[in-house]
């Protein structure tokens, strides 16, 4: 994790939500699985990268363009 985010992580530590998704500029995306169960989502939503989340029920999956990258069943 960069330092900058170090809040965030604080954040999420204490509220300790099941999924936890963040979406700006930076390159490609990252899923982190905290120790404290939760998992963090950092997708890059600008127009290069195209990258985004939809939350279903319990699924979870990652896209670009129309192209499903990963998929995860919450539980």
């Amino acid at each position: 994790h960069h330092n900058s985010s170090q809040s965030l992580i604080k954040a999420l530590e204490l509220v300790k939500p099941r999924v936890a998704v963040n979406g700006h500029i930076h390159q490609n995306y990252a899923i982190y699985k905290m120790s404290f169960n939760t998992i963090y989502i950092n997708v890059d939503t600008s127009q290069q990268s195209r990258t985004y989340i939809i939350l279903q029920k319990q699924r979870l999956a990652i896209y670009r363009d129309f192209t499903m990258l990963e998929e995860y069943q919450l539980s």
